[in-house]
């Protein structure tokens, strides 16, 4: 009897190893042939959610996770009773340690999952946003070369007319000439965004993607900052991950402490191990807080500097269309005028600027990433 129980013990004992290689979906990709894509940001996000195979890794981990649970907790009913003199530190190990590793496992692959979700999620929507944002500052670079080749023309028109000198036509020209430029960089942007974006959606680099949801605020609502922390402490990989050491690190300890006294040198080294985890956990924990504080302050911040640069947008394109007809009253110079333009691009990319971090402050919240993004 004591030989089959042991036999059954070292079985028990191996049986919560688990492994799980980087293997992608069997389905084929949505879109793998790169046809042209017209897509909304939630279908971005599904989109991306069916072609990660990060997504597929994390949720073979689950699964095998509950295959290893399963069989430590079939192998434990068919091993049945043992006698208190066979209760050696293998069977406590299988039948009390074990389990509870592949529990908590389990659930720190649960939360891994939902957290690689929600990360992929973030990513995107950052992404798409981030297409949005390089084609309106194709468009305000393409009206601003417009603007710019006007003040050429007005230039000319001026200088035939002997109200201007030579250097006020070669200026306005020089000026045309970095608009040029700044379209094409525009361009290029919005080149680069868009492969950001099919790389996070797994499509093609070069698919043409149209994009349909407007670059408009967002907002996640109103938030309660002691929910949001409570969540983020529930949900945060890197505060599970901290939280999973300390646990096993505690099963350790009881593992130790059923064969080794409290005074021993191998219950001295784990309890050390276990404090240490403790304490990495508290900060773990204080991390996440700080980093939730910090991303309800930014949203704040966000929110009140894009109301300003929303007037100071407006205020930008009154102060150029006053000085385009003091201009041609006589009443402005052609450096006035560019100074007027320069001023209006620089308000236009400035609210750029205020809706995309706006959109991704709030996205923070929407998804629980407040570390980063993917």
């Amino acid at each position: 009897m004591k030989q089959k129980t042991c036999k059954w013990l070292a079985v028990l004992t191996t049986a919560l190893v688990f492994a799980c290689s980087g293997m992608a979906f069997a389905d084929e990709p949505v879109n793998a042939a790169g046809q042209p894509m017209k897509l909304s940001l939630q279908d971005a996000i599904d989109t991306a959610m069916k072609n990660n195979a990060q997504i597929g890794v994390q949720q073979l981990q689950v699964e095998a996770l509950d295959v290893s649970i399963e069989e430590i907790e079939s192998k434990i009913r068919s091993l049945g009773r043992v006698d208190f003199a066979y209760q050696n530190q293998d069977y406590y190990m299988a039948t009390e340690i074990a389990p509870a590793k592949a529990k908590a496992s389990r659930e720190m692959a649960v939360k891994a999952l939902d957290y690689t979700k929600n990360s992929i999620a973030f990513g995107v929507e950052s992404a798409y946003y981030g297409v949005l944002k390089a084609e309106k500052n194709l468009e305000f670079a393409k009206a601003s070369l417009e603007r710019t080749n006007t003040q050429y023309k007005n230039a000319q028109a001026s200088f035939k007319k002997g109200s201007v000198a030579k250097l006020d036509v070669l200026s306005a020209e020089a000026n045309v000439k970095t608009a040029e430029v700044t379209v094409k960089q525009a361009e290029n942007g919005v080149t680069s965004a868009k492969m950001e974006l099919a790389q996070l959606m797994g499509v093609p680099l070069t698919t043409e993607l149209t994009l349909t949801t407007g670059l408009t605020p967002r907002t996640a609502g109103n938030i309660d900052l002691g929910a949001a922390i409570e969540k983020g402490l529930e949900t945060d990989v890197s505060v599970a991950t901290a939280k999973l050491n300390m646990t096993n690190s505690e099963l350790d300890l009881q593992h130790t402490g059923y064969t080794y006294a409290s005074k021993s040198y191998n219950y001295m080294k784990d309890e050390a191990t276990h404090k240490s985890n403790v304490i990495q956990y508290d900060e773990a924990k204080k991390t996440l807080e700080k980093n939730v504080r910090n991303a309800y302050n930014n949203l704040a911040t966000t929110a009140g500097n894009m109301e300003g640069l929303n007037k100071s947008l407006e205020l930008a394109k009154e102060s150029y269309r006053l000085t385009l007809l003091q201009y041609d009253m006589g009443m402005a110079t052609t450096y006035d005028v560019q100074n007027a333009e320069a001023s209006l691009r620089q308000a236009e990319l400035g609210w750029l600027d205020a809706i995309y971090n706006n959109n991704l402050a709030n996205a923070k919240f929407t998804y629980g990433v407040y570390s980063g993004g993917m």
